[in-house]
């Protein structure tokens, strides 16, 4: 008997066309789909959704401005990152980029 797979897993099927497909169900409920000739490529693209949702660093990208994915990055970034190079990025991101965005 074939394994169920859990909650938000996703799935991997091949159509009568010949193309794979991957889809993976978001946090927010919505589906997300992934079409290839390799399977490969979709399981691979089925990982990273994975990882992204177990992470929390899965942002829809309809829906977000730049201040608040760079807010989220560094907040994100902070864990990995040297405290040296989180305040250079600060320091950008604060006195560069959104600067230039308001304007």
């Amino acid at each position: 008997m074939a394994k169920r797979r859990s909650a938000g897993e996703g799935s991997i099927y091949r159509r009568e066309d010949g193309l794979w497909v991957g889809q993976v169900y978001l946090p927010s409920g919505k589906k997300k789909v992934k079409h290839s000739k390799t399977q490969k490529v979709v399981r691979d693209w089925l990982q990273e959704q994975r990882e992204a949702i177990s992470k929390g660093a899965y942002i829809e990208a309809n829906e977000v401005q730049l201040s608040t994915f760079l807010e989220r990055y560094m907040t994100s970034a902070a864990n990995y990152l040297r405290p040296k190079t989180v305040n250079s990025y600060l320091y950008l991101i604060r006195n560069h980029i959104l600067p230039e965005l308001c304007s």
